[in-house]
This record gives structure tokens, sequence and C-alpha cells, in this order.
């Protein structure tokens, strides 16, 4: 099926995890997994190149720009993309830290001091508050509504360290020892079009992530009246190495083929005008003009 995928974001290798899930359903390759991702990431080797090469729409974070990028997106994917591809979306907008946790505690207390009771918004442990704009976006875009079938809501919890870049680019051992992945399918066409009533939704969604969570932390697994997923163990950090060498000797060699390219452009374009600038001056010593001399 053709879906946007919501999820709760852990680390920066989130991309890695949606891949695998992506993969492992058989039913789309990353090439047609289309994660957002914010822009300074396009920047970072290996991942952002492979991201880049994936198609991700990389967001500046200022609504008003994203808002325009969001629905060429949307546009381009409905129009050109082969069937069927995945739109991943993590709506809490950055991953998550203990700091940032107490931050969206505290904007949320706030918040919720001036709203209604049935508008109250969720006191979150183990993820953050979703930013609801680019969700609620997605779901009202009726060309969205023509060419998706499902939403799946993932809530993905690790068991151990969480598998971060900057401990693969200095070297360091991940201590992730597994990935429990928990899906919640909803028809596209059964969502809400109202602002609010989407909202809610997506408030409900990250308030049942947290206590799944939570029952995860204690338990070592999700709660059993979930359906049970034999758990996504970590890659080994060797394959992870050899796909970030691989993706970097194509970036590389891509490089440096563009690079002979200019040279030999660049290089032509300067003889040019040295040999016309040469020839201009031999002319003019000899007291004749170009036309002159080829008589």
């Amino acid at each position: 099926d053709c879906s946007l995928t919501i999820c709760n974001h852990r680390t920066t290798l989130d991309f890695s995890i949606a891949a695998l899930i992506a993969t492992h359903a058989q039913s789309v390759g990353c090439g047609r997994l289309v994660p957002l991702m914010k822009r300074v990431l396009r920047f970072v080797p290996g991942l952002g190149w492979i991201c880049y090469f994936s198609g991700a729409l990389f967001l500046r974070r200022n609504w008003q720009e994203d808002k325009t990028a969001l629905k060429a997106k949307v546009e381009e994917m409905v129009t050109h993309y082969p069937r069927p591809f995945w739109l991943a979306l993590y709506p809490e907008g950055t991953r998550f830290t203990e700091k940032k946790m107490r931050e969206a505690q505290e904007f949320a207390k706030k918040r919720n001091e001036s709203r209604p009771k049935d508008r109250k918004l969720p006191i979150v442990r183990h993820c953050l508050l979703p930013r609801p704009k680019g969700f609620i976006c997605f779901t009202q875009d009726k060309r969205l509504r023509t060419a998706v079938d499902t939403l799946n809501d993932f809530t993905v919890g690790v068991i151990g360290g969480d598998m971060r870049l900057t401990a693969f680019i200095k070297g360091s051992k991940f201590t992730t020892q597994a990935l429990h992945i928990h899906l919640q399918k909803t028809k596209f066409k059964d969502l809400p079009m109202e602002s609010e009533a989407l909202e809610k939704f997506l408030y409900t969604s990250f308030q049942n992530k947290d206590a799944r969570l939570a029952y995860l932390e204690t338990h070592g697994m999700f709660p059993p009246e979930d359906t049970p997923i034999t758990p996504a163990y970590a890659p080994a950090k060797m394959k992870l190495t050899y796909a970030f060498v691989s993706w970097a000797a194509v970036y590389i060699f891509t490089i440096a083929n563009l690079f002979v390219w200019q040279v030999v452009v660049v290089n032509a374009l300067v003889l040019a005008l040295v040999t016309g600038h040469s020839f201009r001056n031999s002319s003019s010593r000899e007291g004749r003009s170009p036309a002159e001399m080829k008589t």
C-alpha cells in the first residue's frame, strides 16, 4: 500500500531503521521511502548522501517555506512516483533527549493552563510532544488522499543504548541490543479532515506510544495485548561500515568525475581566451585587423 508513515524519533539513524522496515515489508524499496528531515542532515557524509539520492525532503524549520516544499513534494510523488511509496514523517521534529523531553513537558503544562479540558496536551515521558502542522498538511491534502491507502503508525522501542551517528563516526561500539517495533494501521480515508480532530488524533497516538514505551522500559517487551512482532536486531557495525564506505566511494567517484570535467572545461576556456588575446595582440603589432590577415 501507499502509505503516510509516522514514527517516534529516537536517533539520527532512524532513517536506516525505516529503510529496514520498508525493505522487510517487501512492498516498497528504499528508493521509494521518502523521509522528511532537517536540512542540515543533507551535508552529513554517508547518511546525508543516501537520503538525498533517496529523494528525501529536507526542511528548513520555517513553516512558510516548508509548507510550500511539502505541497510540491506531494505533487511530485502523486504525479511521478511509482507505486507503492512510503512518505515518512517524524512529527516530533527532533530526536528524543532528556532535556528536550523536559522542555516538552513544560510547554504542555503551560499550554494546558489555557486549553479546555477536552483539548489538554498529553504529558509524555518516553517521547516528545508531536508538532501537528506537517501531519495536518499531509492528511488534508486532497491529492494525497486519493493516492495514499493507509496511515502506518510505528512505535520504535530500543533495548540498550540508542544507535547514534556520532558513535558511528567516532568508531565507538553501539550498545543497542534490539529494536521492538509496533505498527498500528489506519485506512487513510477514515482519518478526519478537520484540523482540530487531526491534532487530537496525533496527540492520542503519541500518548499511546508513551504508554507502550513505558511498558517496554519496565518489562523488556511491548504490552501483551499488542500483536507481538519478532524484534529486529540492530545490524552489525561492520555492515554499517560497508554501507558507509560504499556510498562514500560512489560520492567521491561522482565528485571526481565532475571535477575532472570542470577542469577540462575551465582549461579549454582559458586556452581559448589566451589564444584569442595573443592573436589580437599579434594582429595589432602588424597594423592589420584579423579580417585583413585572413585575406
